[in-house]
């Protein structure tokens, strides 16, 4: 029994160990946005990780800046998108990331020092957005999802075998995934 619980432990870790520690772990003092849009002066230079789905890739000479509209994050780091929008933040990055890989509306995490709050428009708007100077940045791996998962909200039907390979069939169509 011993070992089969080491086991299932291992597999488990493993599951997770690719995810940087500092995605992976909230920082002891766990800053949130809400915190900041108080009183930013007592968190400057303070470590904080958030994350959230990444709006607009600006390359610059020296560094990239990234906008992300913040969600609350799960046990793991990742953006939890059933939740409601908590803002927008700005991550500053001494490296160049391709907009091509950092492309909107991936989800993403960083972990990093808050330095200053920059303002920028959105639309007529202006905001004034922290900046996460980024130590740690992690691009979440995308959802791949096909047709067959789940069938499509009020459809039901049943589960058959058709010339020895299983189908779903539709009540009242014909629709069949194979």
């Amino acid at each position: 029994m011993l070992k089969l619980v080491l086991i299932i432990s291992a597999i488990l870790l493993n599951g997770c160990s690719h995810i940087p520690v500092s995605i992976r772990k909230a920082p002891p003092v766990d800053i949130q946005i809400q915190d900041i849009k108080k009183d930013f002066s007592k968190h400057k230079y303070q470590t904080a990780r958030w994350g959230g789905i990444l709006i607009d890739v600006e390359n610059n000479s020296n560094e990239t800046i990234l906008q992300v509209l913040a969600y609350p994050l799960n046990f793991y780091g990742r953006p939890n998108l059933n939740s409601s929008a908590l803002g927008r933040f700005l991550i500053r990055s001494n490296d160049f990331l391709d907009p091509a890989i950092y492309a909107s509306n991936r989800e993403l995490t960083t972990s990093g020092r808050l330095v200053e709050i920059s303002n920028r428009k959105v639309g007529k708007k202006e905001l004034k957005l922290p900046v996460i100077e980024s130590q740690q940045l992690y691009l979440w791996p995308q959802y791949q999802r096909n047709d067959c998962d789940y069938p499509p909200y009020g459809y039901y039907g049943y589960w058959g075998y058709s010339y020895g390979r299983p189908h779903f069939r539709f009540y009242g169509h014909s629709r069949h995934y194979y």
